[in-house]
């Protein structure tokens, strides 16, 4: 009992020290009916939408998460609930309570998030999900072929590499040839023109994916370097800040892909060119991509993703 406490009086003092606006109940039901903007002090405030996170909203999750396994049995009885809803998307809160889960239970809650992954009833949530697998398993990223191309918007990572892989993935997975275009550099763009020299979209898909129609695809993968770019989308760390200098104009990354299962199922080197600066745009375009996957073996990369999707 103690032992609760402490943990509890760690989270209140966090989330004090952090001046933002608090659930002014710090148990682990009071951080969840915050997050779900249930509590006393948020309900029928209005909320943010897209890349909105509050930094109230992150603060909570992360003294949830720091508070330790005391709050497991909170979390899972609200995903239970969620699942059994008709409109799961009113609990807001569940994309940060998928992070907490992910991050307590690390592999062990591997199996339960795939299983809401593949769930209908959840697609409202599988950018979540997807996020929330990566962060078990240690992942980069993982990218479920069901996501719509517009959840990739990164609110955490908008200047990183793996933004142009996760489009080329999801781009692959959805036959989706102007959004796996737009993720190339020049090099790649050349291969892939040469490849389609004499022959349709539809041929160069036939030759290369290998996943049955209409079957579930999700690929993942791991940036094998030392560095903040390798990390997932979100940690719930306090910080998300890169602190290691890394060649930022031509970065060469070795990657470890895996399936959707978490198994490796091959590796590649991935060359990323950054992206010219246009002046015209607004600084924080989210539909401009901060790199572009430049690989001149582009038809490579496209046979080992679709390998991976199959299996």
């Amino acid at each position: 009992m103690k032992s609760r406490w402490r943990k509890l009086l760690t989270l209140a003092t966090l989330l004090v020290s952090n001046g933002a606006s608090q659930p002014q109940d710090t148990s682990a039901r009071g951080i969840i009916n915050f997050l779900n903007y249930e509590s006393d002090d948020r309900r029928g405030k209005p909320m943010l939408a897209s890349c909105g996170i509050t930094k109230a909203d992150r603060i909570a999750a992360i003294a949830l998460a720091r508070s330790g396994q005391s709050v497991l049995p909170d979390i899972q009885n609200e995903l239970d609930l969620v699942q059994k809803l008709e409109r799961p998307e009113s609990k807001v809160g569940t994309g940060w309570l998928l992070e907490v889960f992910a991050r307590l239970e690390g592999p062990r809650a591997f199996p339960r998030l795939l299983k809401m992954a593949n769930t209908p009833q959840m697609a409202y949530w599988i950018e979540a999900l997807d996020d929330s697998i990566a962060l078990s398993i240690g992942l980069t990223s993982y990218v479920s072929g069901s996501r719509p191309p517009d959840t990739l918007v990164s609110c955490v990572r908008a200047s990183e590499p793996r933004r142009a892989l996760n489009q080329l993935i999801l781009a692959w997975e959805r036959s989706d040839q102007d959004n796996l275009e737009a993720s190339l550099g020049p090099h790649a763009m050349s291969r892939l023109r040469q490849l389609l020299q004499g022959k349709t979209w539809g041929d160069l898909r036939a030759k290369l994916w290998q996943a049955q129609l209409g079957e579930r695809t999700a690929v993942g993968y791991h940036f094998e370097i030392s560095h903040r770019w390798a990390e997932p989308e979100e940690t719930l760390d306090e910080t998300n800040e890169a602190s290691i200098p890394f060649d930022h104009e031509k970065p060469e990354i070795p990657t470890r892909f895996t399936t959707s299962a978490g198994k490796d199922c091959g590796n590649h080197g991935l060359s990323f060119v950054k992206t010219p600066v246009d002046p015209t745009r607004r600084s924080k375009d989210e539909q401009s991509l901060p790199y572009l996957i430049d690989n001149s073996d582009v038809d490579s990369l496209l046979g080992l993703i679709a390998s991976c999707a199959a299996r």
